[in-house]
């Protein structure tokens, strides 16, 4: 990625130093590259740094990584950002889901179902910004869905 993500300047991983290039070996760390998100904050590292930690904290938790793949395929869907799509796409591929599974995520759906009970919880955080129906909390509780877990859901979201 050159110069500029719509108004806001990169810094490439090839050309950073300092704490910059080190929070983009945090990121090929975590990732296995430097999304162009990451890119773009390059220039304030020590953000870049805090995102890299909290996705690391919520993938040490009861989610796993492709679960968090598959929450950020739902919210890119909701959003229509199909840059995000592409990317949530590329590494949901990487930890083995099909593309089938990741498709149907976009749509807030899933074939397994406690991935559907955390996605629907996911489109409502999206959809009614946060504003979660107590019937929805208890229903995403009957499938088997721990508070612990829904607060991951939320961070991740």
């Amino acid at each position: 990625m050159n110069g500029r993500a719509r108004n806001f300047a990169t810094t490439s991983p090839n050309g950073a130093d300092g704490p910059a290039a080190e929070a983009y070996r945090l990121a090929i760390k975590g990732f296995g590259g430097v999304p162009n998100l990451f890119q773009v904050l390059g220039p304030v590292p020590e953000l870049l740094k805090g995102i890299l930690a909290m996705n690391a904290g919520a993938s040490s938790g009861e989610l796993s990584a492709a679960d968090i793949e598959q929450i950020a395929m739902t919210v890119s869907g909701i959003n229509d950002c199909e840059y995000c799509v592409a990317v949530h796409m590329l590494l949901g591929k990487n930890l083995k889901l099909s593309e089938t599974e990741l498709r149907d995520n976009i749509q807030a759906r899933s074939s397994d179902p406690r991935m559907a009970a955390i996605l629907e919880l996911t489109r409502e955080l999206v959809v009614k910004r946060g504003k979660v129906s107590p019937a929805s909390l208890d229903s995403v509780r009957q499938a088997g869905i721990s508070d612990a877990t829904m607060l991951e859901v939320l961070a991740v979201v």
